[in-house]
């Protein structure tokens, strides 16, 4: 059996992944003491007015329990704050604070520089290296690489709406209704 690791497409994808994110994090964890999890909390109720740990859990890939700990940080330090599901009391909606907003308008230069040096270092693949992530990334994508009955539970909050209705349309080219 011939295997080549170094050239096995989700390998590859995990190690760029890993070294992207690690080298962000260098930069956030140096001038602002922040971890991996707590900048992706952030960043995620920087593009939202208020979302539930299930959903930031399902939208950036990381485990309920480290979701919920970065929150917990980030409460503490007054960056975002909870409060009761409207829809669900048994949930807890977070969003960002004043302090939190500031933050995040401190941290985006840095993000958008460190972006600008990997799409550089791309140079004239960047464009198509872009729209090969965004295809990879769509939901009708995803669903034929991964096993959908493990996958489906983690995904249920961003696929279906507070009724249990479907939001998302295999059929849509962007996946959602």
């Amino acid at each position: 059996m011939s295997f080549d690791l170094s050239a096995f497409l989700p390998y590859q994808l995990a190690v760029a992944s890993s070294r992207i994110s690690k080298g962000f994090a260098e930069r956030y964890r140096a001038e602002f003491g922040l971890t991996m999890p707590e900048w992706r909390v952030l960043a995620h109720l920087a593009q939202s007015e208020s979302v539930s740990v299930r959903e930031i859990q399902a939208r950036v890939d990381m485990d309920k329990s480290k979701v919920s700990r970065a929150a917990a940080r980030l409460e503490a330090q007054g960056l975002i704050e909870k409060r009761e599901n409207a829809g669900d009391r048994r949930l807890l909606d977070m969003r960002l604070t004043d302090k939190g907003r500031d933050l995040i308008a401190r941290i985006v230069p840095i993000a958008d520089a460190y972006q600008a040096e990997i799409l550089a270092a791309l140079g004239d693949h960047a464009p198509a290296f872009r729209a090969a992530l965004a295809e990879m990334g769509r939901p009708r994508i995803a669903a034929r690489v991964i096993n959908l009955p493990d996958f489906a539970e983690g995904v249920r909050a961003v696929i279906v709406d507070k009724d249990n209705a479907p939001k998302w349309n295999p059929a849509s080219p962007e996946g959602v209704t």
